[in-house]
């Protein structure tokens, strides 16, 4: 167990909600200039977070059993399924309402559109109105679920290529995402480049060859480790505050890989003051709490903003951020408690047996 990187899945997570806080843009909103200024690029921060830890951590917990055969290519496969699933579909469910008008204007398309999330598989179509309708955040699980059916023939491919070979695989890789950048209709940039999991993969592989890069490097001593710690969060900064002066495409794909992964790294590490502060036990709790966070805050922001401009019962919106934020947490604490925590004790349980 890698105690800082759960704690800094709560804190990404954190990101991601901000980002969604689009409620806050109005023209006679005062927060609207801050909010665009520090919040509205929170999210591919977040999301390229957890594509490269999701292929780190994977690598840390089944490249050994899945090369030795420990472990049945099914079996990952069932884990990895009732690990995301059941919330999944939940929050699918609840997302319904947002969708009537959808479902009795033309009910084929409503059909479509549920299938494709139902399978998760919204994301390889490359329309707005399919990948981010009903729960808008799941197409982020429909990538990590195509992720995880490639894993384990990855792991086995790489098993064959030496270190340095992975290094220049992942040099022609980047230089090939610039080009398609560069050559790709800007009206498929954003569903292509940022969506679309067949180059989304690349941050989930980076997670992969990344862990070979952490088995490779001596521990740091806990003076030096809280020094690397303290740089890489500075680099993730300025390379945040730098982002804001670049073109969106640019910052929503291979932008954030060498700052995320620097993190990924020296807290992988787990000897420096920081670490030590994020391995404390209610930050773990978080950190476990950040699948239900992450899955439900959507859901919640549009619920709460609906009713509240029906019946405008907030009308400061810091207080409705705070309200959204603390709704979100309990969510998160409520499927991690009753949904996720009871599916993990049935596995192990059945794993001993």
């Amino acid at each position: 167990m890698i105690k800082p990187l759960i704690s800094l899945r709560f804190l990404f997570a954190v990101l991601v909600f901000s980002h969604h806080l689009g409620f806050v843009i109005g023209p006679d909103n005062k927060f609207r200039d801050l909010y665009c200024k520090l919040f509205a690029d929170a999210g591919p921060v977040g999301v390229c977070f957890f594509f490269i830890l999701s292929g780190f951590i994977l690598t840390h917990v089944y490249q050994e059993k899945i090369i030795q055969k420990k472990i049945k290519i099914k079996n990952f496969y069932l884990l990895r399924f009732l690990r995301i699933y059941p919330l999944y579909f939940l929050t699918l469910l609840l997302a319904i309402p947002l969708k009537l008008g959808l479902l009795l204007t033309d009910h084929k398309t409503w059909l479509l559109i549920f299938s494709e999330h139902l399978t998760m598989t919204q994301s390889f179509v490359p329309i707005r109105d399919h990948y981010f309708s009903f729960n808008l955040v799941s197409w982020c699980i429909s990538n990590e679920f195509f992720f995880y059916l490639a894993f384990p023939f990855i792991i086995l491919l790489f098993s064959k290529i030496n270190f340095i070979k992975k290094l220049v695989l992942f040099v022609f890789i980047s230089i090939g995402i610039s080009i398609l950048i560069y050559v790709l209709p800007s009206r498929l940039d954003h569903a292509i480049i940022y969506i679309n999991p067949g180059i989304r993969i690349f941050d989930f592989i980076l997670g992969i060859v990344l862990y070979d890069v952490y088995k490779k490097l001596h521990p740091l001593s806990k003076s030096k480790a809280t020094y690397f710690e303290l740089a890489s969060i500075v680099f993730l900064v300025i390379m945040y505050i730098v982002g804001i002066f670049l073109p969106q495409v640019i910052r929503y794909s291979i932008y954030y890989w060498l700052p995320v992964s620097f993190l990924i790294l020296v807290f992988a590490m787990q000897n420096g003051k920081i670490s030590f502060l994020l391995s404390n036990k209610l930050l773990m709790i978080l950190g476990g709490m950040s699948y239900g966070l992450y899955i439900s805050h959507f859901l919640i922001i549009k619920y709460v903003t609906w009713l509240n401009k029906r019946f405008e019962v907030i009308d400061s919106v810091m207080l409705l951020i705070i309200f959204v934020f603390l709704l979100s947490l309990i969510c998160g604490y409520f499927a991690y408690s009753y949904i996720e925590n009871p599916i993990n004790k049935l596995l192990r349980k059945r794993k001993s047996a």
